[in-house]
C-alpha cells in the first residue's frame, strides 16, 4: 500500500512539473518543494539552481518543515552549510563530479550533526544545472521507497530547472548589461521613477551621470579587454559607495548613471559626489601595468532640477 502512495505521489509531482510554464514556473516549483516537504516528513528542503552566466548559485528556494524556534535554528545552520559550499563555485566547476565532491562533503558535515539528508544534483543533457536537498533532524534514514521516489522527481525535475534558467537569463539580457551586469537604461529608467516616488517630504535625491576620460584611448592602445576589465573593476569599486546595487546603470560604453535618493541636503549629495569621484580617478592595475583614468561628473538635483 505504501509503495502506491509513493507511486501515485510521483505521478502527482511529474504531472505538476509537465505543467509548468514560463510565467508560472516560479510557483509550480513552489508548491513542488513544498508538497516534497510535507509528503516525506522532511523538516527542510531546497532547490538551488546554477547559471550559464554567473558563477555560484543563481537562484534558491526553500521550504521548512518546521515552524518552532529549535526547528528554524537548525533550519538556518542546515541552509547555511550548503550555500557556503556552493558559494564560491566557477561556472566551470559546475561539473556533475565536482557537485558529487560537495555533496559528500555536504552529508558528511551533516552527519556530525545529526542530520539525515537526501541530495541529488539536477543533471539536464550531461550538465548540472542544479541540486536538490530534503533533510530531516529526527529520523535516521528514509527507506527506499522514499529515497526512489526522490530520484524520480529530481530525475524529472530538470526541465522545469531548465525554463526557469532560461526565463531568468532571457530576463538578463533585456534588462542588464552584459558585461558590468548593471541595470541597462529600460531597467534604470523604472528603477529611477520608483526610487523619485518613494521620496519623503524634505529629502533630496540625485542623479549623477558619471563619464570616464581617455577611455576611448585605453581601448586603442592596450585592447578591448584590458578596458572591459577596467570597466568590471571600476563598477566594482563604485557599487559599496551607493545604497543598492540598482543604483548604478551603464549608460553606454564608458558612460554611467547613479542615483542618490533618501539625501538630506545638497551638502550630503555634493559629500557623497566627491567621494565616487575620488574612487573613479584612481589607479586600476591589469597584467602588470597601471592605469590611471580621470572622470567627470554631472549632478541633478530633484525636486530642485525637476521644476
Amino acid at each position: 500500500e505504501r509503495q502506491i502512495d509513493h507511486e501515485r505521489f510521483v505521478s502527482d509531482m511529474v504531472l505538476l512539473m509537465s505543467k509548468a510554464r514560463f510565467k508560472t514556473v516560479k510557483s509550480n516549483l513552489e508548491i513542488l518543494l513544498e508538497e516534497m516537504v510535507y509528503y516525506m516528513e522532511a523538516d527542510y528542503g531546497s532547490i538551488h539552481i546554477f547559471s550559464d552566466i554567473r558563477d555560484g548559485v543563481h537562484r534558491k528556494f526553500e521550504q521548512y518543515g518546521r515552524g518552532d524556534l529549535d526547528g528554524i535554528r537548525k533550519n538556518l545552520k542546515f541552509s547555511g552549510v550548503l550555500d557556503e559550499l556552493l558559494e564560491d563555485t566557477k561556472r566551470v566547476e559546475h561539473s556533475e563530479a565536482n557537485i558529487r565532491r560537495i555533496i559528500e562533503i555536504f552529508k558528511n558535515r551533516m552527519s556530525t550533526e545529526k542530520v539525515t539528508v537526501m541530495i541529488q544534483p539536477v543533471v539536464e543533457s550531461e550538465k548540472v544545472i542544479g541540486i536538490m536537498c530534503l533533510g530531516a533532524f529526527d529520523r535516521n534514514s528514509w527507506d527506499e521507497g522514499y529515497q526512489n521516489s526522490f530520484d524520480l522527481i529530481v530525475k524529472n525535475l530538470s526541465s522545469m530547472l531548465y525554463k526557469i534558467k532560461k526565463e531568468d537569463e532571457l530576463y538578463r539580457m533585456a534588462f542588464y548589461d552584459g558585461l558590468t551586469g548593471l541595470p541597462n537604461r529600460t531597467l534604470f529608467n523604472r528603477i529611477l521613477q520608483e526610487t523619485l516616488e518613494d521620496q519623503e517630504d524634505g529629502e533630496v535625491a540625485a542623479v549623477l551621470f558619471l563619464d570616464l576620460d581617455d577611455f576611448k584611448n585605453i581601448n586603442d592602445l592596450l585592447g578591448h579587454s584590458v578596458g572591459d576589465k577596467l570597466l568590471v573593476e571600476f563598477v566594482s569599486r563604485i557599487k559599496p559607495l551607493l545604497q543598492n546595487d540598482r543604483y548604478m546603470s551603464r549608460f553606454g560604453g564608458d558612460e554611467f548613471l547613479m542615483v542618490l535618493p533618501h539625501q538630506r541636503d545638497a551638502a550630503d549629495v555634493k559629500k557623497k559626489v566627491e567621494e565616487i569621484l575620488s574612487t573613479a580617478i584612481g589607479t586600476f592595475r591589469f597584467d602588470e601595468r597601471e592605469i590611471s583614468t580621470g572622470a567627470s561628473i554631472g549632478v541633478a538635483l530633484y525636486p530642485e532640477d525637476a521644476k
